[in-house]
């Protein structure tokens, strides 16, 4: 994985990095089952195993955009999360899970998506799910966009900009160099 640049949704933003010093080999309890978490950071992320339950493991990475840390999970051969929004909840406490803000999924586009016309082009590239902390599905998210994006180029999926299907419509963000 390579350091991410600043880049923008709307405007132009500077994605800072995350720390790791908290998940190094950190043990993490998940209704009585105890789950790992090992991590290493690498340059603005952090990317890990966490183990939900007995033989379940999900990988994630954290991010942080403007104040706001997120986990994110790499699901883009799935076309819907791999967790659920009580599992995500559980994962954003701070004090018994991984702590963040939201859980946000890189998934494949629907069949539906991957066909539309986005601004005169082709069909959506990814999709974008966010469980909020609380559990609740919110459309979109800004900070969360900024995000995703930086996920998705240190995923391998290098381009100038994306087109992200969102519950709020197509978000199309475009990376700086």
């Amino acid at each position: 994985m390579r350091s991410s640049s600043a880049f923008a949704a709307l405007h132009a933003v500077a994605l800072q990095a995350a720390t790791a010093s908290a998940f190094t080999s950190t043990s993490i309890m998940r209704r009585g089952a105890p789950a790992t978490a090992s991590t290493t950071a690498v340059a603005t992320t952090t990317s890990s195993s966490l183990r939900l339950t007995k033989g379940d493991t999900v990988s994630f990475a954290k991010y942080e955009g403007l104040g706001n840390d997120f986990i994110l999970i790499d699901d883009r051969d799935k076309s819907s999360p791999s967790l659920t929004p009580d599992q995500s909840e559980r994962l954003c406490d701070r004090n018994f899970g991984i702590g963040g803000d939201g859980v946000i999924f890189a998934l494949k586009p629907d069949a539906i998506a991957a066909e539309a016309e986005v601004d005169g082009e082709g069909g959506y590239d990814f999709t974008m799910r966010i469980y909020n902390s609380d559990g609740s599905e919110p459309e979109m998210c800004g900070n969360g966009i900024r995000c995703f994006a930086a996920f998705l180029r240190d995923l391998g999926a290098d381009a100038s900009s994306y087109k992200i299907n969102t519950l709020a419509g197509p978000i199309i963000p475009v990376m700086n160099d």
